[in-house]
């Protein structure tokens, strides 16, 4: 089935084709949800929100605010023992905006929806997801998130990485989401990573992130993009690079 390449993408792509202060809220300080919500990031214990095999029965956010942006805040998940099966939030704001914030996803089995950042009466802006392993099939990820109760809220400026064995057979990636499509702008999908990116998404090493090519070459369907980049590609005329279907 083909679709055309504008808010959504349906493609298979061979050889030469082109396709032009973190608000930071502990479980204990805010018991109502403390039994369905695991916040990841403590600046002092745990300031790159390294998630634990042993904090997955709830949904995982990297910060959450009422009346502030969430800013700057991450969760990570690195340890292949990790199962996560409730929504990752890398930041999460009510009234105000989601900005800057990261989710990085470099083994485990996700199954649970993924928002690098999330509003519901604000914008979501400069979020990350970055997806270097793990099996997400039939998962659904976005960059920035803003809920119906937004008409005006932005998504913006937000990015998803894919690269390594990251297996995403038949998930949905979006750029990013509102019930407004003419608020969603300036969103990037990078598939691989070369060293510029990697610089610019993991500076100070925290997570070990690596330059190189996406190893597999299945999702299930990209929405919300502005921009496809690549990078580390292995061409040839036989296999496609990425199958959306």
């Amino acid at each position: 089935m083909k679709k055309s390449l504008a808010k959504k993408v349906t493609l298979s792509i061979l050889a030469g084709a082109v396709l032009m202060s973190s608000s930071v809220v502990s479980a204990s300080s805010d018991g109502w949800e403390e039994y369905t919500h695991y916040y990841v990031r403590d600046a002092a214990t745990n300031p790159n929100g390294i998630v634990s095999s042993t904090h997955t029965d709830k949904a995982l956010y990297g910060g959450y605010t009422y009346d502030e942006d969430a800013k700057d805040n991450q969760v990570a998940i690195i340890d292949e023992e990790v199962t996560a099966t409730y929504e990752i939030y890398g930041g999460y704001s009510y009234n105000c905006n989601a900005d800057g914030n990261s989710v990085i996803i470099k083994a485990g089995n996700v199954s649970g929806t993924v928002y690098g950042g999330y509003s519901y009466y604000g914008s979501a802006i400069n979020n990350k997801v970055i997806i270097s392993g793990g099996n997400l099939s039939g998962n659904t990820v976005y960059g920035g998130y803003v809920d119906g109760g937004s008409t005006t809220g932005e998504a913006k400026n937000n990015t998803v990485t894919i690269s390594g064995d990251a297996i995403l057979t038949g998930a949905s990636l979006f750029g990013g989401y509102t019930n407004n499509a003419d608020n969603i702008t300036g969103n990037i999908l990078n598939i691989g990573i070369n060293k510029a990116l990697l610089n610019e998404l993991d500076p100070a090493d925290k997570y070990g992130l690596q330059v190189g090519s996406w190893n597999k070459n299945k999702v299930g369907s990209i929405q919300g993009f502005d921009i496809i980049n690549f990078a580390n590609i292995n061409w040839d005329t036989t296999t496609p690079v990425i199958e959306v279907y």
